[in-house]
C-alpha cells in the first residue's frame, strides 16, 4: 500500500487503473489479515507481512520454499530443477543428514513443489515484488481467492470493500493523477507520511 500511496511517477495510466490497484491493495490486507492464503503446510503458523527489503538478512523463511521467479518461465525447467533437487535430498539422506524441515517434516523440494502446485509462490512473488503486483493479483490471486472477475480489475469487487475503504477510493484515485500530473518528487514529513496510512490502512 506505502508504494502505490507514494509513488509519483508513472504509477497510475489512468483513475481506472489507480482503482484497480487501491481495491488490489485493500483485497490482498485483507486477505493477509485473514491468514490467506494459506494451505496445510502452514495453518497455525503466523503469517506476517514483511518490508520489500529482501536482502537476505531480511528475507522471511516461508519465501525459501517459493521456487524462483526465473523457474515460472517454463514448466520443464521447474520439474528438472525439482527432480534434481530431490536426487541431492535423497544422496544427503543417505549420508544420515537430515534433509526434513524440523517443523513440517518435508524436504525442501516437497514444499517447492506444494507451492508450485497451489500457486502459493505468486503471492509471495507478488509480496515481495511491487512492479508485478497488480499483474499478479489480477490475474492468478485475485481470481483464486475471490473467484471468476471476468474483466479482472476493481468494478466486481468493490461489494467487497468496507465502506470506509470504498470512501477512500476517490480521494486516493484523485491524489494520484494530481500526483501523476505534476511529476514532482514527493516532499513529506514523517508526520505527513503517517497520516497519509492512517487514511489508506482502514
Amino acid at each position: 500500500m506505502m508504494q502505490a500511496a507514494f509513488q509519483c511517477r508513472d504509477d497510475v495510466l489512468d483513475a481506472d487503473d489507480a482503482r484497480d490497484k487501491y481495491v488490489a491493495r485493500q483485497l490482498f490486507r485483507k486477505l493477509a489479515a485473514n491468514k490467506r492464503p494459506t494451505d496445510a503446510q502452514t495453518a497455525g503458523q503466523p503469517y506476517t507481512l514483511f518490508s520489500e527489503d529482501f536482502r537476505p538478512e531480511n528475507k522471511p523463511e516461508d519465501f525459501s520454499s517459493s521456487p524462483g521467479a526465473w523457474l515460472e518461465q517454463c514448466e520443464p525447467y521447474m520439474q528438472t530443477f525439482l527432480r534434481l533437487l530431490e536426487e541431492a535430498e535423497a544422496e544427503q539422506a543417505n549420508k544420515q543428514d537430515n534433509v526434513k524441515d524440523k517443523d513440517n517434516g518435508l524436504t525442501l523440494s516437497q514444499r517447492m513443489r506444494a507451492n508450485w502446485t497451489s500457486r502459493r509462490w505468486m503471492v509471495e512473488y507478488a509480496a515481495r515484488t511491487t512492479w508485478v503486483f497488480d499483474h499478479f493479483w489480477w490475474k492468478y490471486i485475485d481470481k483464486s481467492c475471490f473467484g471468476e472477475n471476468e474483466d479482472e480489475d476493481h468494478k466486481e469487487r468493490l461489494v467487497l470493500l468496507t465502506d470506509v475503504q470504498r470512501e477512500q477510493l476517490e480521494p486516493f484515485v484523485a491524489k494520484k493523477l494530481l500526483m501523476t500530473e505534476e511529476k514532482e518528487i514527493l516532499q513529506c514529513t514523517d508526520e505527513d507520511v503517517q497520516r497519509r496510512l492512517q487514511e489508506l490502512l482502514i
